[in-house]
């Protein structure tokens, strides 16, 4: 501490004026604080003192230190470590067994006494019970099993649909200006159907871009002017199948010969095998793919046919590389009878263009062909020509078996009845519709269904009701044909017409047969329609009725 004490000396010796007195109104330094300033000062005014005097004897110390009285003093620190003792860990497992239970019980003996009179009873009022009753409850199941009140009466849970109505009308925009729908086909599940797309007149080569395009009718995002599933083909497509099982796969045919097999699955690289050119393959147009049962269980193969005249045989095992035998339609083996005067002209070993193909569901070595010069005929599978086994010339077997009633033009639809195995229908360009059995030549019946007389273009057999078959016309008429009773011949009704006359229609009736698929070729436009319950609903007379078709003979 500072004692204020102290004396204050001028530089002459004398004794310094005391300090001036505090102003009035005026607060004083504490003595501390004054003794500290004092200090300060004290440099300054030595420099003025006399050098007889030293600096022992000031008394003012040579620093000053203040504690503070805020800040605390700082702590010594210390570093330290410690380490645990380690733990021990013990594991274990244990499992629990498995409880059975099982319960008995037995009879009640003292129940014995109630089935007494199962033993002691009277058989002869049993008998004469039985005589009494047996003649009436015999009578009246027979005269159950003779009536036909309930004959053909099915219940139905829907509405019954009188009108045929338009409930799709879908287009692919993004194709080629002279695309046209050439091939449509459906699903097994008939949910997605699949649009052939290519050019109906060719000049020379082929130099469109062909597209198989795919509809999902039960898509929520189904876009009517844009297809599920679309790829380009390097020609025009000209006829495609879907899988009989696999709803994903589908082949088709090409312009120049070429076959496809695609998997809709496979949105990067759908192409699951493709044929290769070589002499055994097509050179021209695939007019007909067919999915046929392979030898392999649960196996398919395909079968083709080609404007050259060439019934190929292909399997996947190899991805189409190349065709697993093969035979050319010739006009060696067509009945004298059935040879117009323009295949006079022909030679006996001139090939025929095959234009349209069917095959039998329950005999499948045996498939109908239809050809450009209006030839009806069935060929055997049986008499192909291996690939291994071609003759050194090249040459391949003739496959045609025998010949049906022909038409005066170009053959351009047949299909087979699904529940018959000898009927099936032929339509041609020459505006007839044919009826035929497999195993007579002569045809059972001929219609006209189109007034005008324009050419037919499609026919197809419904898979559900048996009794009712379609045909397309030029003039735009789609006509149905359907039979009621066994004992009268089919009726014809006008079911469907575009507005647009000399429209060509293409069409195929789905495996659950309620709605019919119609592309007009012109436009390119694609409509789907249902078909009302008389057409699809049956009356559990289409067995008699295919029947009495079968056993129909034509006039004249």
């Amino acid at each position: 501490m500072i004692s204020s004490s102290a004396k204050h000396t001028s530089p002459s010796g004398a004794d310094a004026p005391p300090p001036p007195a505090p102003a009035p109104n005026t607060l004083a330094a504490p003595p501390l604080f004054q003794d500290v300033q004092a200090a300060r000062q004290r440099p300054e005014q030595s420099r003025d003192r006399p050098s007889d005097v030293s600096d022992d004897d000031d008394p003012l110390p040579a620093f000053v230190n203040i504690k503070s009285t805020w800040r605390t003093e700082r702590t010594a620190l210390s570093h330290g470590s410690c380490q645990t003792v380690p733990v021990d860990f013990v594991d274990a497992g244990s499992q629990s067994f498995r409880t059975k239970e099982a319960g008995v019980q037995a009879s009640d003996e003292t129940g014995a006494s109630k089935f007494k009179l199962l033993v002691d009873f009277n058989y002869d009022s049993l008998v004469r019970f039985l005589d009494e009753a047996e003649p009436l409850l015999s009578n009246a199941l027979l005269e159950n099993i003779r009536s036909t009140a309930f004959d053909g009466y099915f219940v139905s849970w829907e509405e019954p649909i009188h009108d045929i109505t338009c409930t799709q009308k879908l287009s692919q925009v993004e194709r080629e200006p002279d695309l046209v729908c050439t091939e449509i086909s459906w699903s097994r599940s008939g949910s997605v159907v699949g649009v052939a797309y290519g050019a109906l007149e060719h000049s020379g080569w082929c130099t469109h871009k062909g597209q198989f395009c795919a509809w999902s009718l039960n898509a929520r995002d189904l876009n009517a002017s844009a297809a599920s599933f679309a790829v380009e083909t390097t020609t025009c497509l000209t006829s495609l199948a879907f899988h009989p099982e696999s709803p994903s796969i589908a082949a088709g045919g090409t312009f120049n010969g070429d076959l496809i097999v695609w998997n809709m699955n496979e949105r990067d690289n759908p192409v699951l095998a493709a044929s290769k050119i070589s002499d055994m393959t097509h050179q021209e147009a695939i007019s007909k793919v067919i999915w046929i049962p392979s030898s392999k269980f649960g196996s398919y193969d395909l079968l083709t046919i080609g404007s050259e005249g060439k019934l190929l045989l292909w399997v996947l095992d190899n991805k189409l590389s190349k065709p697993r035998g093969g035979a050319i339609l010739s006009s060696a083996n067509i009945p004298r009878n059935l040879r117009t005067q323009n295949i006079r002209t022909y030679n006996l070993d001139t090939p025929l263009g095959g234009t349209a193909m069917t095959v039998s569901k329950e005999n499948k070595t045996d498939c109908i062909v239809g050809t450009e010069t209006g030839f009806v005929v069935r060929c055997s599978l049986n008499n192909v020509t291996l690939t291994d086994g071609v003759q050194k010339d090249g040459r391949l077997a003739n496959p045609i078996q025998a010949g049906h009633t022909s038409h005066s033009s170009t053959v351009t639809g047949l299909s087979f009845c699904p529940a018959h195995r000898n009927l099936f229908l032929s339509c041609g360009a020459d505006g007839v519709l044919r009826l035929h059995h497999k195993l007579k030549a002569k045809s059972l019946s001929t219609w006209e269904p189109s007034a005008k007389g324009t050419g037919l273009f499609s026919v197809d057999w419904s898979q559900h009701k048996p009794t009712v078959f379609a045909v397309a016309a030029g003039d735009g008429y789609c006509t149905y044909t359907t039979s009621r009773d066994a004992d009268q011949r089919p009726h014809q009704r006008s079911a469907l017409r575009n507005k647009r006359a000399a429209t060509l229609f293409l069409f195929h009736l789905t495996w659950l047969d309620q709605t019919l698929w119609q592309p007009a070729t012109p436009e390119g436009n694609l409509k789907v329609w249902r078909l009302c319950t008389s057409l699809f609903e049956c009356d559990g007379k289409e067995g008699k009725v295919l029947e009495a078709l079968g056993s129909l003979e034509e006039e004249g």
